[in-house]
């Protein structure tokens, strides 16, 4: 007689069960109180409004025969809005140690968020090099916006400009 040993464990399989399902009105209405509850966070102000002050340089300077020199600034914005410059009022603008200011300009210039805008005025320089291997400048003062608000705001920068190649008395 042959004797059949059974398994120590029961092999079974296992039986599965329907997930319980959620009536259709109660997963509609978690649905909508889901979106309702994101609407919410995120509120209808847009994305936050950042006004940093202009930078102010000088792109290019183009030494004339006249004794005159064309300048050509740069007004640079930081901002995430549009800006309207309406004066730039230097106290100090000395290229290569000789000043040039009090100089006060009103361009009314609109510079759009992120960008930089030229801005060309002459004045007279007589004294400068046409021919100088570097031009060291200096700029002070303090620029008015009009929008996105009036207000002021100081600016300082230094830095230097080199000729350009072929064209004599042009530095930028």
């Amino acid at each position: 007689m042959r004797q059949t040993r059974l398994p120590l464990f029961p092999v079974t399989s296992p039986v599965r069960r329907p997930a319980p399902r959620l009536p259709l009105a109660v997963a509609l209405a978690l649905l909508i109180a889901a979106s309702l509850l994101l609407a919410a966070c995120g509120g209808s102000r847009g994305p936050k409004t950042r006004i940093n002050p202009p930078v102010i340089s000088i792109q290019e300077l183009r030494l004339q025969d006249d004794g005159q020199c064309l300048l050509r600034l740069r007004v640079q914005s930081h901002s995430n809005v549009a800006m309207r410059v309406s004066e730039l009022n230097f106290q100090h603008l000395t290229i290569d140690g000789r000043e040039l200011a009090p100089l006060l300009l009103s361009p009314s210039l609109d510079v759009p968020p992120y960008t930089g805008e030229p801005l060309d005025h002459t004045l007279p320089c007589a004294g400068l090099a046409a021919t100088a291997s570097e031009l060291v400048y200096r700029l002070e003062g303090r620029a008015r916006s009009e929008q996105p608000n009036s207000r002021q705001y100081p600016f300082q920068f230094r830095s230097r400009l080199l000729p350009v190649p072929g064209l004599d008395g042009v530095y930028r």
